[in-house]
């Protein structure tokens, strides 16, 4: 079958053209799938080859064999990475099809003949600015996400109107009194957990138990606690070496915000009538609102982010919050609803105050126009929770169709950008993983190794850990700290995982290749490696017990044994971590 010119892409100086340092290039072309045997990318010094014409210099193009490093159900994505001197890098491919070399550049095909500049793509040497650039430290983090509310009460707790039964499975009704001290009296057990990153739901001054519909930016809700409460975390937090992130909506705020009560009390005549985007007077706090609102709730109207004053009343408490308490990062609610130029101009604002500070947004779906370097750091990778929940909780994907989901995000997003998207299993916005499982602790403990082995950083949802909560509607449930109801060796598992990934510099930056998707076995493998270091993963997902190869010398990572050469068997619904000596090549 001949190949479809039509699927051929690359798109340079973008996602798959992109710096990963003032010297490395990762260069991508998108083929259908099974169309090549091979590609090369063929490059030259820009400048050397420009002026060899009028005979400044003589040089030569370079030819680099391409990985075909990710398939999904459509396409195949080869990738090259270059380590370069130069001062910008002139480019083509050849593709290897059916017996014969097609030359793909800057105008589509062309004969090799009629080679020149203008065939050739460009990428020039990035300046730093222009690099994607994020914390070091995120690499390293596992992330633990507490919903205030329902996480732990804490010491000096005293119930107050309106407050609902600890363990009450509806997650909208009441408050079930959790407070910023209940994290710090809870620090030591996080702490023993591993994580090392805190992501805490909002606190700031909101009727709600959620509080995403914000009356006051500047004041912790005092059903949480007060401003010396978060000073007296965040300090206890640091000490462990550990970090923060606090959640905020910068495009909507609550009904009691300051600007909204003025717009109720003097209509056209309010000094904030631009704040809002108002469709008639009087306002009508019934769902649907007569002003834009999320979706269509009267209770969270829409801000007008095109007013300046919006705008600056917004990026000042980005900054605020970092400068006054030292807070590590922000995870920014329904990220998609906020311009660009914002995201722009509030990354630029936030990394002057504190560059180590991490922007996690919340898409969805597809990011990429958030995540060229230039707006947020990273994502909530929902992509992932959809896959790894399909495949392993409902068994709705077989080994090949896992292996494509996965693909579609390694071959679309930058390389800075995938390495560390958080990889969730469960938030505060969807079901619990074991209640779809079925409350089948194996499925479970298989995802979640999954998840602490593939790239990208590991994302646990506050109570996973012991095994909460069958009920699919009681997500936001109070979290169990009563030993009675708490799973043990989910527990357990847990620990031992996360002590896992945070030993393994390979499981944090290591490249990622698949190595065995066997859908009749229902085995799914890859390995990861670092310099020398490689790391193995075996999952069976099937039913059956399976035989998986182990190599001389490896060691079981789980438990710290030597395995026998030779094959290793695999219960079902179980997998299998271990270290090996690095082969050559990719």
């Amino acid at each position: 079958m001949p190949i479809l010119r039509e699927a051929v892409e690359h798109r340079a100086n973008a996602e798959d053209g992109h710096a990963i340092s003032g010297t490395e290039v990762v260069l991508r072309l998108r083929t259908r799938r099974g169309d090549c045997s091979g590609v090369t990318l063929v490059y030259i010094d820009k400048y050397r080859y420009i002026f060899d014409f009028h005979g400044h210099f003589s040089d030569r193009f370079h030819e680099l064999p391409m990985e075909r490093f990710a398939s999904d159900e459509r396409f195949d994505f080869y990738q090259a990475r270059l380590v370069h001197d130069m001062l910008a890098i002139n480019y083509y491919f050849w593709l290897e099809c059916e017996g014969e070399v097609l030359c793909f550049g800057n105008h589509g095909f062309f004969d090799r003949a009629q080679l020149g500049p203008g065939q050739l793509f460009t990428m020039p040497l990035l300046q730093e600015d222009d690099l994607y650039a994020v914390p070091a430290w995120v690499h390293e983090a596992v992330v633990y996400q507490i919903f205030v509310d329902s996480f732990y009460r804490g010491d000096g707790y005293k119930a107050q109107a309106g407050h609902a039964g600890w363990y009450l499975r509806d997650r909208h009704r009441g408050h079930r009194g959790g407070t910023l001290q209940g994290i710090v009296d809870k620090l030591d057990y996080l702490h023993d957990l591993g994580v090392n990153t805190l992501y805490l739901t909002p606190i700031f001054e909101s009727p709600s138990n959620h509080k995403y519909n914000i009356g006051d930016f500047y004041k912790i809700d005092p059903r949480f606690g007060s401003r010396q409460t978060l000073l007296t975390l965040v300090k206890e937090i640091h000490r462990r070496g550990m970090r923060i992130l606090l959640d905020v909506v910068l495009h909507a705020s609550g009904i009691e915000f300051f600007a909204f009560q003025d717009l109720l009390a003097h209509g056209p005549d309010s000094a904030y009538v631009d704040w809002y985007q108002v469709e008639g007077f009087p306002l009508r706090l019934e769902n649907p609102p007569n002003y834009r609102s999320w979706g269509y709730v009267y209770n969270l109207p829409k801000f007008n982010l095109a007013n300046p004053e919006v705008r600056e009343y917004l990026l000042d408490v980005l900054v605020y919050w970092i400068r006054e308490v030292g807070i590590d990062g922000w995870r920014l609610d329904t990220a998609d609803e906020v311009s660009h130029t914002f995201w722009r101009e509030a990354r630029r604002r936030v990394k002057a105050a504190n560059p180590e500070v991490l922007l996690v947004g919340e898409v969805w779906y597809d990011a990429r126009p958030w995540l060229g370097g230039d707006q947020l750091d990273t994502v909530m990778n929902y992509s992932f929770h959809g896959a790894v929940t399909d495949f392993f909780a409902r068994d709705r994907l077989t080994p090949v169709e896992f292996s494509r989901c996965l693909a579609w995000t390694r071959g679309r997003y930058r390389r800075p950008a995938w390495q560390i998207l958080w990889n969730l299993i469960g938030s505060h916005d969807t079901a619990r993983f074991l209640a779809e499982a079925g409350g089948d602790v194996a499925r479970m403990e298989l995802a979640v190794l999954f998840q602490f082995t593939y790239p990208g950083v590991p994302y646990v949802y506050y109570g996973d850990e012991v095994g909460m909560d069958l009920n699919s509607l009681a997500y936001r449930g109070g979290m169990y700290w009563d030993p009675a109801r708490q799973d043990h060796d989910l527990l357990a598992f847990y620990r031992q995982v996360i002590r896992l990934r945070r030993a393994t510099p390979a499981l944090q930056r290591g490249d990622f290749y698949e190595i065995l998707v066997d859908d009749e076995r229902g085995l799914y493998a890859f390995r990861r490696r670092l310099g020398e270091d490689e790391v193995r993963v075996y999952l069976n997902n099937g039913g059956r017990p399976q035989e998986v190869p182990a190599g001389d010398g490896a060691r079981d990572l789980l438990n710290g044994r030597p395995l026998p050469p030779g094959m290793v068997t695999l219960a079902p619904r179980s997998g299998l971590v271990m270290q090996v000596a690095a082969e050559a090549g990719p």
